[in-house]
C-alpha cells in the first residue's frame, strides 16, 4: 500500500523513481489503474501475494529476480523497458500467473531466464500484447496444465525480435506454445527450445502469424502425444526459415509438422531434421509457397496413412527442392498405408534433386507420388524407392512435366528390379509424363527396358515421349528403336488373330513402318526369285518360247519376262518377244508368276505406307 500511496502522492517524487531490492513484501502490491512517470524497480524481492498492475501506466518496470506467486497486468502501459529477468512465479491462478493481456511496452521486453509454474492454468498469457522493441524471452521455463499455451501470445504484435532460444515449456493440457496471428516485425529465433504440449492445437502453434524476418527452430525438440508438434498453417515469414536439427513428434492424423498454406518468401531449410508422426504426415506442406529453395539434406520422416511421410500437394516452390548439404541419406518412411512422398500437383520453378533418399511406401498410391507435377528443371532421382506391401508402385508421374532433364535412378537399381519375378517386380506409372531431353543416368537401354518390364499395364505415350526426348537431340536412329519397341509391346495386347497376323506381316516386311526400306529388299528377293523360276524352270524346258516359231527365248529376254511379269510398272523393250506355252508346266509357271506379282504389290504397298508414315497412323 505504501508503494501505490507513494506513486500517487501529489509531492514530486525522484526521477530516480523508487528502488527497492531483496525484500520482503507481506501485502498485495496492487497498482491498478496507477500512473507514474518515474520507474518502478522491485528488485529480487519475496512477494507473498499476487503483483497487480492492471491497467497502470508506468515508466520503466523492473521485477528482475523476485519471487512472486502471480503477476496480474492485463492492460499495463510502459514508456520504457519492462524487465522481469529472473523471475520467479509459482502459483494455482486457473487463468494464468503471469498475465499481459493486451499490455503495451514501448520499450523492450525483457524475460530471460523467468521460470513459471502454474498446477491449474497457464504459465504466461499475452495475448494481443504489444513490444515496441525486442521481447527477450530466451531460457524461458514455464510449466503448467491448461487448454491455453504455457505460453500464449496469440495476436501479440513485436516491433522488434522475439528471442525464444533455449526456453523450456511444457504443457499437460494444451500448447506448450500458442502464438496465432504473432506478428514478428524482425527475425523470431526459437533455437534449440524444447516443448511439450498436448492435444490437437499442437505443441508450437502459429497458425496465420506473420514473421517479417527470419525464423528458427534450428535443433529444438518439439512433442505432442495427442496433436501436431508443430502447427503453422497459414504462417507468413518474409525471409528464411530454418528447421535445421529440429526433432518433431506428434501423434495425430494433422502430422508432426503442419505448414499447410503457409508462406516463406526466402528459403525453407529441413537439414537433419527428424520429422515422426505415427498417425498422419512427418511433414505436412498442402499449398506451400516458398520464394527461394527448399533444402532437406539428412531429412528424417517417418509418417503413416495416405497422406505420406512428407506431403507437398499443391506445394509451390520457386527455387530448388534439393537433399543436397547434408553427408546423412534421406529417409522417407511410411509406416501405414500410403506413399513416401506425396507430392501431387507440386510445381517446382527450378531442379528438383531428389538424390540419396531412401523411401519406403505402402499401397497402391505408391512410394513416390508425384502426379500431376510440374517441374521447370531438371528431375533427378536416386537412391531406393520400395513398395513393401499392398501394391509394388514406386513412382508415379502421371501427367507430370519436367522442362528439362529426367534422371531416375541409376543402372544397378534398375538390374535388381529387372532381375526380379514378374510378380515381384516394383511398377512405374509413367502415362502423361512428358520430358524434353534424354534421361540420363540409367540411359536408353535401361530405360527402354523398364517401359517394357515395369509399367503395370501397356501404354502408348510413354515410348512415344522417349522417342521424342531423342529427336530433339537428333538422334533419329535411337527414336525409331523406342517405337519399334513400342509397336512390340503393342502386339502383346492384339487378342484376334486377324489383327496378330497383319501386325507381324508390317513387322516382318517394313518394321512397323520404321524400316520401309526392308520392303525393297524383300521386292528384291521376289524378283530374283522370279528370275530363278522363268531361267531355271520355264526356258530350259521349253515353257517360254518365241511365239512364231517356238524358237528358245535368249538369257536377257527371258530376264525381262520374269521382271516384267513380277512388277509390271517395270516393263522391258523386250517384253512379247517370249510367250508361256499352253502346257500343264507352263501354266504352274504362270500360276506361281501372279503369286509372286501379288506378293511384289503387297510389298510395294507396304513400302510407300511405311515412308509416308501412314502405317504408324494409329494411336497404338
Amino acid at each position: 500500500m505504501a508503494i501505490r500511496a507513494i506513486l500517487l502522492s501529489k509531492d514530486s517524487l525522484d526521477p530516480r523513481g523508487i528502488r527497492l531490492q531483496g525484500a520482503r513484501v507481506t501485502g498485495q502490491l496492487d497498482l491498478t489503474d496507477v500512473r507514474s512517470a518515474v520507474p518502478l524497480k522491485l528488485e529480487k524481492c519475496r512477494f507473498d501475494e499476487p503483483v497487480v498492475l492492471e491497467r497502470a501506466q508506468l515508466s520503466t518496470v523492473s521485477l528482475r529476480g523476485s519471487h512472486l506467486s502471480g503477476l496480474q497486468a492485463d492492460g499495463l502501459h510502459v514508456d520504457g523497458d519492462l524487465s522481469l529477468k529472473g523471475l520467479r512465479a509459482t502459483g494455482t491462478d486457473q487463468e494464468s500467473v503471469v498475465r499481459l493481456r493486451g499490455a503495451h511496452i514501448t520499450g523492450r521486453l525483457w524475460m530471460e531466464g523467468v521460470v513459471i509454474n502454474n498446477a491449474t492454468g497457464s504459465a504466461f498469457f499475452a495475448d494481443d500484447l504489444k513490444v515496441d522493441g525486442t521481447a527477450f524471452l530466451d531460457r524461458l521455463q514455464a510449466t503448467c496444465d491448461s487448454k491455453h499455451g504455457a505460453v500464449q501470445l496469440i495476436g501479440a504484435r513485436i516491433a522488434g525480435q522475439l528471442v525464444m532460444t533455449n526456453c523450456r515449456l511444457t504443457n499437460y493440457g494444451g500448447p506448450a506454445l500458442h502464438a496465432d496471428a504473432l506478428r514478428v516485425e524482425n527475425m523470431t529465433g526459437m533455437d534449440d527450445l524444447r516443448a511439450i504440449g498436448e492435444g490437437e492445437s499442437g505443441a508450437v502453434r502459429l497458425s496465420e502469424a506473420h514473421i517479417t524476418g527470419q525464423l528458427s527452430l534450428s535443433q529444438a525438440k518439439l512433442y505432442n502425444s495427442s496433436g501436431p508438434a508443430f502447427q503453422a498453417d497459414g504462417l507468413r515469414v518474409n525471409a528464411l526459415v530454418s528447421l535445421d536439427g529440429l526433432k518433431a513428434t506428434g501423434h495425430h492424423e494433422d502430422g508432426a509438422v503442419r505448414l499447410m498454406h503457409a508462406s516463406i518468401s526466402g528459403q525453407l531449410n529441413l537439414l537433419g531434421a527428424v520429422l515422426v508422426s505415427d498417425r498422419g504426415p512427418g511433414l505436412a506442406g498442402d499449398g506451400l509457397r516458398v520464394g527461394g529453395s527448399t533444402v532437406i539434406g539428412g531429412l528424417q520422416a517417418e509418417g503413416a496413412g495416405e497422406d505420406g511421410a512428407v506431403r507437398l500437394s499443391g506445394a509451390h516452390l520457386s527455387g530448388k527442392l534439393s537433399t543436397r548439404g547434408s553427408e546423412k541419406a534421406v529417409r522417407l518412411t511410411n509406416k501405414g498405408n500410403g506413399p513416401a512422398l506425396r507430392a501431387d500437383r507440386l510445381r517446382v520453378d527450378s531442379d528438383v534433386i531428389l538424390a540419396s533418399v531412401t523411401a519406403t511406401g505402402r499401397g497402391e498410391l505408391g512410394t513416390l507420388h508425384l502426379p500431376g507435377a510440374h517441374i521447370a528443371g531438371d528431375l533427378t532421382v536416386g537412391g531406393s524407392a520400395t513398395n513393401d506391401s499392398g501394391g509394388r508402385i514406386f513412382l508415379d508421374l502421371r501427367h507430370a512435366h519436367v522442362h528439362s532433364q529426367l534422371s531416375l535412378f541409376d543402372q544397378t537399381f534398375w538390374r535388381e528390379a529387372f532381375s526380379k519375378q514378374e510378380t515381384e517386380r516394383p511398377q512405374l506409372l509413367l502415362n502423361g509424363l512428358t520430358y524434353r531431353t534424354p534421361p540420363t543416368a540409367s540411359g536408353a537401354d535401361i530405360w527402354l527396358e523398364a517401359l517394357q518390364k515395369c509399367m503395370p499395364h501397356y501404354s502408348p505415350q510413354p515410348y512415344r515421349q522417349l522417342a521424342e526426348s531423342y529427336r530433339n537431340v537428333g538422334a533419329e536412329e535411337q527414336a525409331k528403336k523406342i517405337l519399334i519397341a513400342q509397336q512390340e509391346a503393342f502386339h502383346a495386347t492384339l487378342h484376334r488373330r486377324r489383327d496378330k497376323a497383319w501386325h507381324r506381316t508390317s513387322d516382318l516386311t517394313v518394321r512397323y513402318g520404321y524400316r520401309p526400306g526392308r520392303a525393297l529388299w524383300l521386292l528384291l528377293l521376289l524378283l530374283l526369285a522370279a528370275c530363278g523360276v522363268m531361267t531355271i524352270w520355264a526356258e530350259p524346258h521349253g515353257l517360254l518360247v518365241h511365239p512364231g516359231d517356238g524358237s528358245h527365248c535368249g538369257f536377257i529376254e527371258t530376264i525381262g519376262e520374269a521382271v516384267t511379269r513380277t512388277l509390271p510398272l517395270l516393263r522391258f523393250a523386250a517384253y512379247g518377244g517370249c510367250k508361256l506355252t499352253d502346257s500343264g508346266g507352263a501354266q504352274a509357271v504362270y500360276a506361281v508368276m501372279l503369286i509372286l506379282q501379288a506378293l511384289s504389290w503387297a510389298l510395294l504397298t507396304l513400302f510407300v505406307a511405311g515412308f509416308t508414315g501412314i502405317i504408324r497412323k494409329p494411336s497404338s
